[in-house]
């Protein structure tokens, strides 16, 4: 089902709990098609702003879910999914953050989430240079990533968490991301999903159980809706 922005953020105007809010809106767009790379700007060419809530990557879904849990008008939105995408809210190839490790950093440095990966039990570091990709300045970096295991019995988790997947390649930090929406049976596990071909809603254990992970980092939006 298609939906506009404004229809969206109408439809959840009442909701002011953010786990709520988190919830309705990545609901309202399981089933969009999965779309690779839908960014548009590179090293040589300028960067545009993109806002499309027809489809996404792994990335893009979570921004758009973020964004409008945060917001109650489209402004906002177009306001916060800048800072979410981008360093200082500077619309710039250079400056978007296409690390996630850079995304986690910066956007908890703004408020707008909290990282949890260093209160859980059993994790571990790891360094890696980060350079997979092209014409962005390569570094060193140390990782804090948990177990599978060690992730949160979803009696601790909330709606809406943001889980990061750990890339078993050395010159990545994270390969995948999604929401996390405990449940009694288990922790479900929204997505835009390449292999899906959308965005889908399944099981986190059964993602682990088809997915090389090398260690999952956990995240928490903190907007200011609650």
């Amino acid at each position: 089902m298609k939906h506009s922005m404004q229809e969206l953020l109408l439809r959840h105007q009442k909701v002011d709990s953010l786990s709520s809010r988190l919830d309705l809106f990545s609901r309202d767009l399981l089933d969009s098609p999965y779309q690779p790379s839908p960014l548009c700007g590179s090293y040589n060419s300028p960067e545009q702003f993109v806002c499309d809530i027809s489809h996404f990557d792994c990335v893009t879904y979570v921004e758009t879910v973020l964004a409008l849990s945060f917001s109650s008008s489209e402004t906002e939105f177009f306001t916060t999914l800048q800072r979410l995408r981008y360093r200082n809210s500077s619309l710039s190839w250079e400056d978007r953050n296409h690390y996630m490790t850079d995304w986690i950093s910066r956007n908890c440095s703004q408020g707008l989430t909290e990282n949890l990966t260093p209160s859980l039990p059993s994790t571990f570091s790891t360094s890696r240079t980060l350079s997979c990709l092209p014409h962005y300045p390569a570094r060193e970096h140390t990782l804090l990533f948990c177990t599978p295991k060690d992730l949160a019995p979803p009696s601790l988790l909330l709606p809406g968490d943001i889980v990061f997947f750990g890339s078993t390649r050395e010159d990545l930090d994270i390969f995948h991301m999604g929401l996390l929406f405990p449940q009694e049976s288990g922790t479900l596990l929204r997505h835009a999903s390449q292999k899906m071909a959308q965005v889908s809603e399944e099981p986190l254990a059964q993602f682990l159980a088809r997915e090389e992970v090398f260690g999952l980092q956990l995240v928490r939006p903190k907007g200011a809706v609650d």
